[in-house]
């Protein structure tokens, strides 16, 4: 039996899983053997091999003589342990592991070597770009620059700044009056729900432009915060931790820079 994994974390062209699975079909055709193919979507390769869904599915029908065929190193593996694991597990079995753009006989002392070398060599390179993403991460949170995928409550990014969100400023705003007037955090949030006002959308997402999201009573509590002490720029789980501990990490921060 052979067995075709492929792993994707993003739809780039060259590696989606349409274009595995087109490979895979090719070679499956012109082998003409019993096969499947198993490919693993939206899944990084930081997770072990039989920790993947369809990864899980390759490590329980393996068996004895079976060959795995897998389109490039890292589609496979991100960790030399994993890698390892996988070989001493497969090796000892007769279970063959192919990888199409590594032309090395793994099944060899040599090539098995060679194979977790260049495991190896991957995994450092994969860890050196997180230490990069880190390090660009702190230096745009020190310089008030958006820094992440959420954004903090009243603003929205716009390019690489931060722009006022006028439309939740708005909200924070109405929000004050009500409980001025003695409304509950979450009659406040019910209040919001009822006149059909959700969280403003930054950005709609690709999948599903008209989903709409409402805040609760925790989220009422953080806006208010968030007004009270001009904006700052933290993240919204941030400004959960502030509201929890009484304290606001961020509020002598410096300004930040935005766009008009």
């Amino acid at each position: 039996m052979i067995y075709y994994y492929g792993r994707v974390s993003t739809d780039h062209q060259e590696n989606s899983a349409a274009n595995q699975r087109q490979v895979f079909e090719g070679l499956a055709a012109e082998h003409g053997q019993p096969h499947m193919i198993l490919i693993d979507k939206d899944v990084s390769g930081t997770v072990p091999l039989k920790e993947r869904p369809e990864g899980k599915v390759l490590w329980d029908l393996v068996s004895p003589g079976d060959t795995v065929v897998t389109a490039k190193l890292d589609r496979a593996f991100r960790n030399v342990g994993d890698a390892a694991n996988c070989l001493g597990v497969w090796r000892p079995l007769g279970v063959k592991l192919k990888i199409l753009d590594f032309p090395v006989d793994i099944s060899t002392d040599e090539g098995e070597l060679m194979f977790l070398t260049i495991a190896n060599i991957a995994q450092y390179e994969n860890r050196l770009r997180g230490r990069r993403v880190r390090e660009v991460y702190e230096y745009r949170k020190r310089n008030n620059l958006p820094y992440s995928k959420t954004r903090p409550f009243g603003w929205v990014r716009d390019g690489d700044k931060w722009a006022v969100l006028h439309k939740e400023r708005q909200i924070a705003d109405m929000l004050a009056e009500w409980i001025a007037e003695g409304c509950t955090y979450r009659g406040a949030a019910s209040k919001l729900c009822l006149k059909n006002i959700p969280k403003p959308v930054a950005r709609p997402s690709k999948r599903n432009r008209t989903a709409r999201c409402w805040y609760d009573s925790q989220d009422v509590k953080c806006l208010l915060l968030a007004r009270a002490n001009g904006y700052p720029t933290i993240s919204q789980v941030q400004m959960r931790d502030a509201l929890r501990d009484g304290t606001l990490a961020s509020k002598g921060s410096n300004a930040p820079q935005t766009n008009t």
